[in-house]
């Protein structure tokens, strides 16, 4: 309920909303599997959110939501926001990829 209630979410009521967006990417050959927890489309960029329960920095993060990144980026043609939420915490954090 607190996530939901978040101010930074406010901007973004208009985008399309994808819980657990699951995708396979088969770029250059490779194969990477991923499950985005909350994925935000409008109609000039995308906000990917991944929850984690309380520490937002982690390198193990960063490129997981930079993979993100990569892949939505070619898929969708727009640019990519990424960010982190600390449900203990309750706060959001960008993640510049």
């Amino acid at each position: 309920k607190a996530f939901l209630e978040q101010p930074f979410l406010k901007k973004y009521e208009n985008y399309q909303v994808y819980q657990e967006y699951e995708f396979i990417d088969t770029f250059r050959s490779k194969r990477a599997h991923g499950k985005i927890d909350l994925l935000l489309v409008g109609d000039k960029d995308v906000v990917v959110i991944d929850y984690k329960l309380m520490k937002t920095v982690d390198a193990a993060y960063q490129k997981q939501v930079k993979g993100y990144k990569e892949f939505l980026e070619r898929k969708t043609k727009k640019p990519v926001q990424c960010y982190l939420y600390s449900i203990l915490q309750e706060k959001f954090v960008k993640i510049e990829c």
